[in-house]
């Protein structure tokens, strides 16, 4: 979705928490591109291993095919797709070479959690989370029934009611 966004504006009008609704613009005729969903290894990339990664590349190549004279890569890579029955295993091979590069040459990116271990002070709980979640979610309710305005006000006194 967020790729059909267009242009975005900044309203006046405030909503029911003081804030300001922001409207978006979007086309559906805008063309996507690719579609970048990745949940995998992600690795912090820099010159100094960008440059160690051609050096480990080559090495972990010679290791997985058994490579010991220097050859033209290109040269061996062809001839042996031409004479392998099994690719599958070539293309194994070739990949388990260039994650087993990627982890020598580049630092992984770890992955941000949150968790309440984590907290920012020391007086917060786990009640405090579930109130905040409970509060959040009847506000979220309140906002998004826009039809009928009797169960509009109706959220909206109970989340008032909560809210204090």
């Amino acid at each position: 979705m967020i790729k059909l966004l267009h242009t975005w504006q900044c309203n006046r009008q405030e909503n029911f928490s003081d804030q300001r609704y922001i409207t978006f613009c979007i086309e559906k005729h805008r063309i996507i591109l690719q579609d970048f969903d990745y949940n995998g290894v992600k690795y912090i990339t820099s010159e100094k291993g960008f440059q160690l990664f051609e050096t480990n590349f080559m090495k972990e190549i010679k290791n997985n095919f058994r490579i010991w004279e220097t050859l033209d890569i290109d040269k061996f890579f062809s001839e042996i797709l031409t004479l392998e029955l099994d690719i599958e295993k070539v293309v194994g091979k070739y990949q388990d070479s260039l994650v087993a590069a990627n982890k020598n040459s580049f630092k992984i990116r770890q992955q941000r959690h949150k968790t309440i271990e984590h907290k920012s002070v020391s007086w917060w709980t786990e009640e405090l989370t579930t109130m905040r979640k409970k509060i959040n979610a009847m506000r979220r309710r309140y906002q998004r029934t826009r039809l009928d305005n009797n169960l509009r006000e109706s959220r909206k006194l109970l989340y008032l009611q909560k809210r204090r």
